[in-house]
């Protein structure tokens, strides 16, 4: 029986150089984090942008503090990160 390795797991294991385990975060987290980010945004070239930008942070600052483990905690951590004012992309409007 094998054991799957925790997204923080990978985490550690990418701020080792591992460059495979940053790509199976990316496998892994990828299309959540693009469903969130068009949700929020309704335009899929600024999700992709938004989502992009999300891997790229993670890989440069191998911030072991980002939580990948649910969309929502992603959302929060990503936005709260950012730097300039909450929602610097184009938002759709609700009605």
């Amino acid at each position: 029986m094998t054991t799957q390795i925790t997204d923080s797991e990978l985490v550690q294991t990418m701020l080792g150089g591992d460059k495979e385990a940053f790509a199976e975060l990316y496998r892994r987290r990828q299309r959540d984090v693009y469903r969130f980010a068009l949700h929020m945004t309704g335009i899929p070239d600024v999700a992709e942008d938004v989502t992009q930008e999300v891997f790229m942070v993670l890989m440069r600052r191998g911030n072991a503090t980002m939580p990948l483990t649910a969309p929502p905690t992603v959302k929060q951590e990503f936005t709260r990160r950012s730097p300039g004012p909450k929602r610097s992309w184009p938002c759709r409007k609700r009605f």
